[in-house]
């Protein structure tokens, strides 16, 4: 993931158990700004990303490999305790916070 305004912070979790009562445990929060470049693979665990500024837009490009992940999908983990869940192709993005938004709308 490649920050192109803006500022994202990073959470990283432990992989919990699928499906799991408990919240997840915090291992590192990062924020990353502009021009900062970060990794995330299943062996480091799960994250979420988040704009810590309220008050400005974040932009951020993410590139998913091996390619084939376009193909087959990837895995999403459910925040309310649901556990892993897998989806065909990762299409998921928000505006203003709002998930599901339009790209339109950024423009």
């Amino acid at each position: 993931m490649r920050i192109l305004s803006g500022t994202l912070r990073e959470t990283r979790y432990a992989t919990p158990p699928s499906p799991c009562a408990a919240p997840p445990t915090i291992l590192k929060e990062t924020t990353y700004s502009a021009g900062q470049v970060t990794y995330m693979s299943d062996s480091l665990g799960v994250h979420k990303i988040s704009n810590p500024d309220p008050e400005r837009m974040a932009v951020s490009l993410h590139l998913y490999t091996p390619p084939n992940a376009a193909r087959e999908g990837c895995h999403v983990w459910d925040e309310r305790g649901g556990g892993r869940k897998h989806v065909n192709q990762n299409n998921f993005f928000s505006v203003m916070g709002v998930k599901g938004g339009r790209v339109e709308d950024l423009m």
